[in-house]
C-alpha cells in the first residue's frame, strides 16, 4: 500500500526534518524558504 502523506503525521515530519528533501522540494516547486534559526522555513502567507 502506498504511503499517504495527508494522513501520516510521522511521514510528514520525516520529510520536513530531512534537509535533502527540503532542497529537492524547493527546486521542484520553485519555492523560496527563509532562513530562520539556521534552518529553512516556509510559511502559508
Amino acid at each position: 500500500m502506498a504511503k499517504d502523506l495527508t494522513n501520516s503525521q510521522i511521514d510528514r515530519q520525516n520529510i520536513l526534518n530531512n534537509s535533502y528533501a527540503i532542497n529537492e522540494i524547493e527546486k521542484a516547486c520553485d519555492l523560496k524558504g527563509i532562513l530562520f534559526e539556521d534552518k529553512i522555513a516556509f510559511t502559508k502567507e
